[in-house]
């Protein structure tokens, strides 16, 4: 047997990645008329997408996998991705800091008119 198939269970998160990778370690232990390779002890395994999963968020799964493009809002769709954004904290965070650098730009130039 040159190939076998290996069920790995995944958890579900509220964070969004576009593709989900791991790597796994093959262990060498019961090998019967096999000698393992000397670069063959571990296999990357590459997901690109999981079934039922659609981006921004699934609220538009049903529109956007028929690509009914027209019956989305778009408005509703931007603020999806916002929630979604919110989610990760690097990108909350720096969202945050931008946020407070533009008002304080918008006082120093109110400010200055004064």
């Amino acid at each position: 047997e040159n190939t076998a198939v290996i069920k790995v269970p995944l958890e579900v998160s509220v964070r969004r990645d576009t593709t989900l990778e791991f790597v796994a370690e093959l262990v060498h232990t019961r090998l019967d008329n096999a000698i393992p390779g000397r670069y063959l002890w571990q296999a990357r395994i590459k997901i690109m997408q999981v079934k039922g999963d659609c981006f921004p968020t699934d609220r538009f799964a049903v529109e956007i996998t028929k690509r009914r493009f027209d019956k989305v809002p778009a408005n509703q769709l931007f603020l999806e991705y916002c929630k979604r954004n919110s989610v990760e904290p690097k990108v909350r965070r720096g969202t945050l800091k931008l946020m407070a650098l533009d008002a304080l730009c918008n006082l120093y130039g109110i400010a200055v008119l004064v």
